[in-house]
């Protein structure tokens, strides 16, 4: 894959006299070609048209090229198994598909990444310091590997920065939820050419607020008949009782606010506490230092960090015995003062579908921590230009439960004492109980 280069146009024939040709960088490949010569045309996105399009961050960037659909984003990182993660997917064959560099070397995978691997998370890269973005749409799995068969993007920082810039940027929706801030720091001083030497570093910082889905008339409800959408679960509060007849509940016709009526059951429209976008922060850093050597060769060292918090919150936690291990029964005896009467039931009541809607939202934290270091030395030797580095890049990503999630064993416990009631107000100790069954702390770490 070519990198574009001012001299990009010149033609193939002997330069004039007195003139002389710009050196041609040429990356992933080779075989220097003129524009004419390649069959393979790169799609080039410029610094001036990175600023013209009010992006926030790289993902929200990238997102506008046509070619890159069926990509990971963190609005959706709650219904998979990669939360957090933004990843490009170049003519939808998948993140696996798509390599992502930057200056023309890997980055490490998110560290949430299963055997077959997910790829890059765009969040690693502060988007104020990208000079361009190459992007071959084609297949380069010959130079590569088979991790670019869908085609490359290639993130090239930008060069020989002086003076500072700084900008705060804020988006708000013109109805509630959503709103964005964006700030950023940019610092570079010295030329390579003139000075010997040039020193680079940005700062960026980027959070989004929630945006519930409650607040958009399209998502305020998961029960839209007339759509054909019937997007509500039986685990409900008060608990849905399964018999021979069907579904019954003892609150219907008189469902609460989080559930509809459907036949003789409440059953429980969890969209309604979730969110379109969660609340997310993005904290980035990097520094970038070249130095001119004695021979002009040229010693380089870059360093990457970003922080990555996304917080997603769901509706409260059904009580499901069958997901659990073991499968455990939770019986409500005919003798139990939580029994329902005026139901026409006579006998006990096995595994209720019940919601501990008093434990509140589910809430869980993803943290991602990225670093990449490099450090390498490029010029000419015994004929040959040399562009050589040591890399470290590291990932590592954490699953933190804060809220609403139901542990088996306390759970059991809680049922068999009988002092929680799956249809109604438990009281203090019934609350407690249900409130000593909840987990914390990090579910799963790459």
């Amino acid at each position: 894959m070519r990198a574009p280069a001012d001299a990009a146009s010149a033609s193939a024939s002997a330069p004039a006299p007195g003139r002389t040709l710009e050196r041609i960088i040429v990356t992933g490949s080779q075989i220097p070609r003129i524009d004419a010569e390649t069959a393979l045309p790169v799609q080039i996105i410029r610094r001036e048209e990175i600023e013209r399009s009010g992006a926030l961050n790289v993902e929200d960037l990238v997102s506008r090229i046509t070619a890159n659909y069926s990509g990971g984003v963190v609005a959706i990182g709650q219904n998979n198994d990669h939360p957090n993660f933004s990843g490009l997917s170049l003519r939808g064959f998948g993140t696996t598909a798509t390599l992502m560099l930057l200056n023309g070397r890997r980055l490490a995978n998110h560290a949430l990444s299963d055997e077959g691997g997910i790829g890059v998370d765009l969040n690693a890269i502060p988007l104020a310091a990208i000079e361009r973005i190459e992007i071959l749409k084609d297949g380069a799995s010959a130079i590569y590997g088979s991790d670019a068969i869908a085609g490359v993007v290639n993130f090239i920082l930008r060069q020989d920065f002086q003076g500072m810039e700084a900008s705060i940027e804020q988006g708000h929706a013109q109805q509630r939820g959503g709103a964005s801030r964006h700030e950023t720091l940019t610092l570079g001083a010295g030329s390579v050419a003139a000075d010997g030497y040039n020193v680079f570093a940005v700062i960026d910082h980027l959070q989004q607020h929630a945006l519930p889905a409650i607040d958009r008339p399209y998502s305020a409800t998961g029960y839209q008949p007339a759509l054909g959408v019937a997007g509500v679960s039986q685990y409900s509060f008060p608990a849905n009782i399964i018999t021979p007849n069907g579904l019954v509940n003892p609150a219907a016709p008189r469902c609460t606010a989080f559930t509809v009526q459907v036949g003789n059951a409440c059953k429980y429209d969890a969209i309604r506490q979730g969110d379109l976008l969660p609340p997310d922060r993005t904290l980035g850093a990097l520094a970038r230092g070249v130095i001119r050597l004695p021979d002009d060769s040229q010693a380089y060292v870059e360093l990457i960090g970003s922080r990555h918090t996304t917080m997603f919150n769901t509706a409260p936690s059904p009580a499901d015995p069958f997901s659990l291990p073991g499968s455990p029964s939770w019986v409500i005896p005919v003798s139990s003062p939580f029994y329902p009467t005026g139901l026409g039931l006579t006998s006990d009541i096995v595994n209720p579908l019940f919601r501990a809607v008093s434990l509140g939202q589910r809430s869980e934290q993803v943290q991602t921590d990225q670093f990449r270091a490099v450090i390498g030395w490029k010029g000419a030797f015994a004929g040959w230009d040399v562009d050589t580095a040591l890399m470290q890049s590291t990932t590592r990503s954490t699953v933190s439960y804060l809220s609403g999630f139901l542990g088996t064993d306390a759970l059991n416990s809680a049922f068999a004492t009988g002092l929680v009631n799956p249809f109604g107000d438990s009281g203090p100790a019934g609350d407690a109980l249900l409130a000593a069954a909840q987990v914390y702390g990090p579910a799963r770490i790459g």
